[in-house]
């Protein structure tokens, strides 16, 4: 059984009035409204959020979007903990409009980028304590990954004295270059860093593999799984990997 909980920016939901995410593969849904001709204001991801579940649209007044995701999140883990599931939980956090979130303590707008992060930490570590609470870490497999690179308002240090500029939205290496990290319990090797490239292309075939499910007969698989690199093995890294955006290309 599959589900989404978050952030679905592929199309505007008002141009379904069918259920698309279950016609895009997901079984269940909890997902911030995206309405693309509105712009991202009218429909709130963080305070007062606009929820998209069951073909409908509701406003969670007095909520914070991320919570209202966890909880999806959680209480799909929580039910399907007896059989397989996949959840894709792709947050809205840390994207504009950067604002404080529930709690933060230092009430400064230049802090609200970094309190965003860490609110995205702390809901991560939630969803581990749920699958350690149910028992499950040594049966799940955790991919966590950026999808941009920062955004360019941003500038992080690193190593003490380090700055990066973030670069969302150009094909350079602050704009595509972004963490993977693969958890699985008494699976995965710990403490290793690998510098083998992947792409989001790979997820596929990765999973499939993993799962032990077939791939989609009479369809070209540009992905390559990385599977053997979760278990320990050397497996077949990429020699390239390939992004675009608009007519910019970059080939790493």
């Amino acid at each position: 059984i599959t589900a989404i909980a978050g952030k679905w920016h592929l199309c505007r939901f008002g141009d379904y009035p069918g259920d698309h995410l279950k016609e895009c593969g997901f079984d269940e849904y909890c997902c911030w409204y995206k309405s693309e001709e509105d712009g991202d204001e009218k429909y709130s991801r963080y305070k007062d959020p606009a929820i998209w579940q069951d073909g409908k649209v509701r406003i969670e007044k007095g909520k914070y979007g991320p919570d209202v995701f966890f909880e999806f999140a959680k209480d799909f883990i929580t039910k399907n903990k007896e059989k397989p599931f996949f959840l894709y939980y792709p947050q809205v956090l840390v994207h504009k409009p950067h604002a404080l979130p529930p709690g933060s303590k230092d009430k400064s707008k230049a802090n609200a980028f970094p309190a965003m992060v860490d609110y995205m930490d702390k809901e991560v570590g939630k969803i581990v304590q749920v699958l350690d609470d149910l028992k499950l870490r040594e049966k799940t497999l955790i991919v966590f990954s950026g999808d941009n690179g920062t955004d360019i308002s941003i500038t992080s240090k690193i190593k003490g004295d380090v700055e990066i500029k973030g670069g969302k939205g150009s094909v350079t290496e602050t704009g595509t270059h972004v963490p993977l990290i693969a958890s699985w319990k008494g699976t995965t090797p710990t403490g290793v860093v690998l510098k083998d490239l992947v792409d989001f292309s790979d997820l596929l075939p990765t999973f499939a593999e993993i799962g032990g499910a077939n791939l989609p007969k009479g369809v070209t698989i540009d992905g390559r799984s990385f599977a053997p690199h979760l278990l320990g093995k050397k497996g077949t890294p990429r020699e390239w990997v390939f992004s675009q955006l608009g007519n910019n290309k970059l080939i790493r």
